[in-house]
């Protein structure tokens, strides 16, 4: 007994400081961001501006595509995988390199295709947003691998916070020697991908196990059976901005693109109050789950939705109070745009609100209930969006609203349907009041 409990101290300390780390990294790739979106809005005019930020949406959601999204299969089988099942890991990176081979030049001629479709823009802008598209596959294909393999603080801090000041460096420069235009800026959000690449792969090799043939036995079926269902949700949830950006570039020309994009970056930005939550209180939910004990993962659960939303609210007061001025730092064509701005805050509060259902189906591992409802509530945002497009970009802000709470009304009826559980601010409150 007193053998184990240093181990689970340890253990519970170091999972507190990964936590914490990968927090941190989040918070300053956002501050990062947002300052690069900044730079980006000032520096170019409004359809410039949106290409670029299309350009990111359709590199982002392209490299979901390249891989297949092997990479949350990684997050799954490669931790433990060598103690369990020798050549585990070598197994996985065959699948992987069969994803790439398969799917990228796909994944780029898609892309691609639908930049010169949608925004018609000059060649050169065209070729360099091309090849940030496996720039960001790689990209996003090294973050992920360095997490699995037990390097979280390194591998978080790079993908996180190094890259959006990689990018927020370049632009800075581009701005201050008078050269930013489409393609140049093109050219920083590729190296915002590329370098950091390089600079994971170091992390990278230390920590895989010694070359081995791979496992014959591996299910390779099932891994990419789970990196499909997480891709659906991801669209939904690290993914969504991208995914109403590329969704509303079907009818809505760059200008508004970049408009939309703004605003939506800025109500998202909130959501870093529930990710605070989340991540201090997650490894516990987890642990709780695991073990089958229902109650505690409950009230775990139901703690996320009350302190996240008592963040989100101090934070959406402010931001909706001051909307006129922070737009007003993005340059005249955003400054008339408070209506969406403060529309789009109900996003977050509606994310708080009901809490972290999605977390709770991944890891209770209802895989198939996820894919049933990401797919219907995919379908139903892009109608959405595509319906209100003609009416505005302010009733665009007010369909993404309604979808969000069908979406997230749809994962806490799962989670009470499957795992019996009901997660949502109405029993958080009850549970205070006892």
């Amino acid at each position: 007994m007193s053998s184990e409990m240093p181990t689970q101290k340890s253990d519970l300390v170091s999972a507190l400081i990964s936590a914490v780390s990968i927090l941190v990294s989040k918070g300053g790739g956002a501050g990062a961001a947002f300052v690069a979106l900044l730079i980006l809005t000032n520096s170019l005019d409004p359809a410039g501006a949106g290409f670029v930020i299309l350009v990111q949406s359709v590199a982002i959601l392209a490299a979901l595509l390249a891989t297949l999204n092997a990479e949350d299969s990684a997050m799954r089988v490669l931790p433990g995988g060598e103690e369990k099942a020798p050549g585990t890991t070598a197994a996985w990176f065959t699948m992987w390199r069969a994803n790439v081979l398969l799917c990228l030049p796909f994944a780029m001629a898609a892309g691609a295709a639908w930049l010169a479709f949608q925004t018609q823009s000059s060649l050169p802008a065209l070729i360099m947003a091309g090849l940030t598209i496996p720039a960001a596959a790689f990209f996003r294909s090294t973050a992920y691998i360095g997490k699995a393999i037990g390097n979280v603080r390194r591998s978080s801090f790079i993908a996180m916070t190094l890259r959006p000041l990689i990018f927020t460096a370049a632009l800075g420069c581009l701005a201050l020697s008078g050269m930013a235009n489409v393609v140049t800026a093109t050219a920083a959000l590729f190296l915002s991908f590329a370098l950091p690449t390089l600079l994971q792969i170091p992390g990278i090799k230390p920590g895989l196990p010694p070359a081995r043939p791979p496992d014959p036995k591996a299910d390779l079926r099932s891994w990419r059976r789970t990196g499909l269902v997480l891709m659906a949700a991801y669209l939904l949830a690290e993914g969504y901005q991208s995914t109403v950006l590329l969704v509303s570039s079907i009818s809505l020309p760059p200008d508004d693109i970049a408009r939309l994009g703004v605003c939506l970056r800025i109500a998202l930005l909130l959501l870093m109050g529930i990710i605070a939550v989340e991540i201090s209180i997650a490894p516990a939910m987890s642990r709780a789950l695991k073990l089958d004990r229902s109650e505690e993962t409950e009230n775990l659960g139901q703690k996320i939705c009350l302190f996240g939303l008592l963040i989100v609210t101090a934070g959406a007061a402010v931001v909706g109070g001051i909307s006129d001025f922070i737009l007003s730092l993005f340059g005249e064509a955003y400054a008339g745009d408070t209506d969406i701005l403060r529309s789009l805050l109900l996003i977050p509060l509606t994310a708080s609100f009901f809490g972290p259902n999605l977390s709770l189906l991944s890891i209770a591992g209802e895989n198939r209930a996820i894919l049933k409802v990401s797919v219907v509530n995919v379908i139903l945002h892009g109608v959405v969006i595509y319906a209100a497009i003609p009416y505005g970009l302010f009733w665009v802000a007010t369909g993404l609203v309604g979808t969000q709470l069908i979406w997230q009304l749809s994962l806490f009826l799962t989670v009470r349907n499957k795992l019996g559980m009901s997660v949502w601010l109405p029993a958080a409150i009850l549970q205070v009041k006892r």
